[in-house]
């Protein structure tokens, strides 16, 4: 293994580490010193089922058979077995919450003067509304980590993204109000 990590000698396969047997055969015989490793890898991705009781799932829309890991489910709801436009689709909403949760901190800094002349309001005050908002970010990842690792991120995702499109368009029509936009603030945190 990589970056100092020992190998294990008592098992024969570690937990949590994935195999492949065609790159396991290819590792034993390069050891050996076999001079046609990458004919015989083609060989056995030519023919993937050749090796007995390989269960393996294989991507066959191109020349050679391309292992897919991690190995998709047999299940229909598996994200692995959706179509590439459904996937592409998915990623591209995540990406995009993304950037507006990054940028949702620090978007208000660039005008902090403005915001201190509309609200005749010193530079101090204007500062807690980046403060109270990234306040509200950490103390909400401690409650959103273990919520995420116990019961999934999907939820997350919904509820903050509706929380930050609303606290969003409540901070727009916040108007004379500089309370009303604070704690718009400190929800677009916890979203």
């Amino acid at each position: 293994m990589g970056l100092g990590v020992l190998e294990d000698h008592a098992l024969q396969h570690v937990p949590g580490r994935r195999r492949c047997i065609t790159c396991e055969t290819m590792s034993a015989k390069l050891h050996k010193g076999t001079a046609n490793i990458l004919e015989s890898h083609d060989a056995q991705l030519s023919s993937p089922n050749a090796l007995a009781g390989d269960r393996l799932k294989y991507d066959r829309s191109g020349r050679i058979p391309i292992l897919l890991i991690p190995q998709p489910t047999d299940d229909p709801n598996d994200p692995l077995n959706q179509p590439q436009w459904q996937r592409d689709f998915q990623l591209a909403a995540l990406s995009l919450m993304a950037i507006i949760a990054t940028v949702l901190s620090p978007i208000l800094a660039a005008d902090s003067l403005v915001i201190a002349f509309h609200y005749k309001l010193d530079f101090g005050q204007i500062a807690l509304l980046t403060g109270y908002h990234l306040l509200a970010v950490g103390i909400t990842a401690i409650f959103c980590v273990p919520s995420a690792c116990y019961w999934g991120k999907r939820h997350l995702y919904l509820v903050g993204g509706i929380l930050v499109c609303a606290s969003t368009a409540w901070a727009g029509s916040a108007g004379g109000s500089y309370k009303s936009l604070l704690w718009a603030r400190v929800v677009q945190g916890i979203g």
